[in-house]
């Protein structure tokens, strides 16, 4: 699936994006057979972005998105985010209610941080044997706009 995908998107671009993946080693070292033998041109860059659990829980236990299927907007209940719906937990583009997925519950949250946490260990470390240049962290504790920034700057130059 990955080699389709990869397949399919460099035909329209020359940077791909992929979240959520590699998540274990396992799945790196399958992701970097693949690039050695089927992808030899695509340069890989693992960004890692900082920030406090506690920011994590707080921000995707305020994280509301529209009922709508064909919609599916996200929203920002933070006090002061740019993500904030206009009118009170309902969708800005279609008009239909919002609402907090279960795994945005506080509890569900940080229950899946500690899944995320058990695996990024052993794959920073093996990013940092295996391709020690590849990996860029980011703090991510800030303005949405300015992360943004960060992100564009520091793979522009990586991908150089």
């Amino acid at each position: 699936m990955i080699e389709q995908s990869l397949q399919e998107y460099l035909d329209k671009s020359s940077v791909i994006i992929l979240d959520g993946y590699p998540r274990t080693v396992a799945q790196a070292r399958q992701l970097a057979q693949l690039l050695n033998t089927k992808f030899k041109n695509i340069k890989l860059t693992l960004v890692r972005f900082d920030v406090p659990d506690d920011l994590l829980i707080e921000r995707l236990s305020a994280r509301y998105i529209c009922k709508n299927q064909n919609c599916q907007a996200v929203y920002s209940l933070l006090s002061g985010s740019q993500q904030a719906p206009k009118h009170d937990l309902i969708c800005d583009k279609c008009g239909q209610p919002l609402y907090r997925r279960e795994d945005d519950q506080p509890a569900a949250v940080k229950e899946r941080l500690k899944m995320y946490h058990a695996y990024e260990q052993d794959l920073l470390n093996y990013y940092r044997t295996e391709n020690p240049h590849a990996i860029i962290s980011l703090s991510a504790d800030k303005a949405l706009a300015d992360v943004f920034e960060d992100f564009k700057t520091h793979v522009m130059a990586q991908n150089v």
